[in-house]
């Protein structure tokens, strides 16, 4: 029995860390720029695609992983600048509307460039770890997904808490009227993060895309857990991110071994919960 435990727990920090990478772009876009971006589903998908076409040229996922993030971080630079900056200072329904216009158009280019059947991808590395003491095998790749993972946020950790860029970002998040008024111009560091956030969901769809085979309306099953992730963590909260993130993989990962069918809804049940004891979320103020 504790062997089975163990792999499900594996697995469902490997699903947590994935999830963490794109919810906590949309957290930072969300509490720092005010966008609500139903758009960033996209990012993901793209980062699982990019994997796929990389794969297909080169035979290196891991290239491909590099190539998702640089080219995504490069399109959410340009999206924020020719669309997202329209629509500071304007109720959260505009942003809104604009970000479902964005992914119903990116949706039907992936359909266009690489069709309507799930891409395949193997897995990057054919090898099992050998646990002892458990007698059991776990992927490697799953524990070097949760190493990525884990890197990745603290050393977005760092970058909010250790750098001047970061700390503006943080100030920002608590009062946004009040860096303007000490004579900092926010719109630069706006870019940033949205090009950031972007980046980060195609790195956990890229990482995501040998478990899954990526398809076109990937991005919208994974954006209602985000947003799910981001609400129940407390809104453009790090560390309540990560931990919601953790919760709903091991969530996840308990449901898909005990009842399937319920998968799907385990996340917001939990949601739920969580709201009805503490509305601002676990970390939330």
């Amino acid at each position: 029995m504790m062997d089975v435990v163990f792999l499900i727990a594996l697995y469902g920090l490997s699903l947590g860390f994935i999830y963490a990478l794109i919810a906590i772009g949309l957290s930072l876009i969300f509490g720092y720029m005010g966008i609500l971006n139903v758009a960033h589903g996209t990012f993901y998908a793209l980062g699982a695609y990019l994997v796929y076409t990389t794969l297909k040229t080169t035979d290196n996922f891991w290239l491909g992983v590099l190539v998702g993030f640089s080219i995504v971080t490069l399109l959410g630079a340009i999206l924020e600048r020719t669309f997202m900056r329209r629509l500071y200072g304007k109720d959260v329904v505009y942003t809104l509307v604009m970000t479902l216009g964005l992914e119903l158009i990116f949706i039907d280019a992936i359909k266009i460039t690489w069709g309507l059947e799930p891409k395949p991808i193997g897995d990057p590395i054919q090898v099992s770890l050998i646990i002892p003491v458990l007698g059991i095998s776990f992927p490697m790749y799953r524990l070097v997904v949760i190493f990525v993972g884990l890197i990745l946020y603290v050393g977005l950790w760092l970058f909010l808490t250790r750098t001047m860029v970061g700390k503006v970002v943080i100030a920002g998040i608590e009062d946004l009227s009040g860096i303007q008024a000490l004579g900092i111009n926010p719109l630069r560091t706006f870019t940033l993060i949205f090009a950031l956030g972007a980046g980060l969901a195609a790195v956990g769809g890229a990482l995501y895309s040998p478990i899954i085979m990526p398809f076109p309306y990937m991005g919208f099953e994974i954006i209602l857990y985000s947003f799910a992730i981001v609400v129940m963590g407390g809104l453009a909260n790090l560390k309540g991110t990560l931990i919601a993130a953790i919760i709903t993989g091991e969530a996840v990962a308990i449901t898909g071994y005990v009842y399937s069918s319920a998968t799907a809804v385990i996340p917001f049940i939990i949601l739920v919960v969580v709201l009805a004891v503490k509305p601002e979320g676990l970390f939330g103020t």
